[in-house]
Parts: C-alpha cells; structure tokens; sequence
C-alpha cells in the first residue's frame, strides 16, 4: 500500500490555467445544441448535424460550419463570423454545469 502524498501549497498561486469544458464544467451537450441551432437555417437535418458534430468537435468553429454547410446542404460559406456569433450568443444562453469538485478545486 502506498503513502498518501502531501498535498501541494497553492497559498502563493495567484492564476491558474485550466481547460473549461469536460475539467471545470460540462458544457458538450450546450455546445452540440448552439451548433445545430445556428445551422437551422442552413441544414435540415438536426440528427445529421448531431451526428457530424460528434466527430468534429474540437477542430476550429468556423471550419466545422463551412464543411457541414457544404456537406448537407450543398452551400459555400466563406465568411462565417456572423455564424460564429449567433453561435456564441446561443451558448451564452445556455446554463453551464458545473463538475463536481469544480469549485472545490479553484
């Protein structure tokens, strides 16, 4: 059996870096959700979005709007930063969960 190891002494840390989603909050569902809704307009298919999105997260927003619009609707975006914003105002309306422990941590 091993020994517990002494905690660390953060009393003198003044910032921390962390990742947010999946280490301070879960927030893949709101995410999945501001995507399709921002690509309504553009593509039908809420099931194929979800479905596409599953394999893209994590790549560069405007990329994945580009290709899923081109993808499922046969539509060219160029210029995606008035998406990127509805896609942003829509997960800004989103309630975040935090994780367990979270809070604790910080």
């Amino acid at each position: 059996m091993s020994e517990a190891q002494p905690s660390e002494d953060f009393t003198n840390v003044n910032y921390l870096i962390s990742d947010f989603d999946g280490t301070l909050v879960d927030s893949a569902d709101d995410v999945v959700d501001s995507f399709v809704k921002t690509l309504a307009g553009i593509v039908d298919n809420e099931a194929q979005l979800r479905e596409y999105f599953s394999h893209v997260h994590g790549r560069a927003l405007s990329g994945q709007i580009k290709e899923a619009a081109l993808k499922y609707a046969g539509r060219r975006i160029e210029d995606t930063t008035e998406l990127e914003e509805k896609f942003f105002d829509y997960f800004g309306e989103t309630d975040v969960n935090v994780l367990p422990g979270a809070v604790d941590a910080l």
